[in-house]
């Protein structure tokens, strides 16, 4: 399961291990060349599993809180900007501006070359941690109405209503805003939930 990123001045070809949960990260930093560079990236912590579901999967509450401690950090010696970096797990996303915008999984890259040369970037793991998981009523990102990228991540559940069909009953409307099947059929997080009905016995 493997989909590409592209950030600024960095991209990469994204792979997830089901057997393990693993991630890994093959590509290149581009902002700065082909010259020699120290790459230094660093994910939040993978997303937590409880007992229960409404106790994982939950957003780190800020930037602090989600990279501290974390497993998923390293240090790479590149010859041309190149690096295959590999995480312990999915990184949990988290807020930032008070609790207001939801940062999704993704890496920081703090490369620099031996002149003196520095470049801080980041790669998108996925535009989700563990879908519907996030607080702040926010919209699912990958939905067939898209509000404005400025407004994505805040509370916009109904953004874009205005564009939306005349829904025959409210049941038609809540499965048009459903869960993001297009996330897990990257593997994230179970291959399974892609379609959650399709082993559940049918009423009598």
């Amino acid at each position: 399961m493997e989909h590409p990123s592209i950030g600024t001045g960095v991209e990469g070809i994204v792979r997830r291990n089901p057997s393990d949960g693993t991630v890994t990260i093959t590509g290149r930093v581009t902002g700065l060349g082909t010259s020699p560079q120290k790459i230094m990236w660093i994910a939040a912590a993978p997303v937590t599993r409880g007992i229960g579901f409404m106790g994982s999967g939950q957003p780190y509450p800020n930037r602090d809180i989600a990279l501290g401690g974390t497993p998923n950090r390293g240090t790479v010696e590149s010859a041309d900007g190149s690096f295959n970096i590999r995480l312990a797990g999915i990184p949990a996303g988290y807020y930032s501006e008070l609790g207001s915008t939801y940062v999704p999984p993704l890496v920081e890259f703090l490369s620099s070359t031996r002149d003196g040369q520095r470049l801080h970037t980041s790669l998108w793991i996925n535009d989700t941690a563990a879908p519907y998981r996030w607080g702040s009523g926010a919209p699912a990102p990958l939905r067939p109405i898209v509000a404005d990228p400025a407004s994505m991540g805040r509370a916009m559940y109904y953004a874009g209503r205005e564009e939306m069909p005349l829904f025959d009953n409210q049941e038609a409307q809540l499965r048009a805003k459903a869960y993001p099947s297009e996330n897990t059929q990257r593997g994230w997080p179970q291959a399974v939930d892609v379609k959650p009905w399709a082993h559940v016995v049918p009423p009598a």
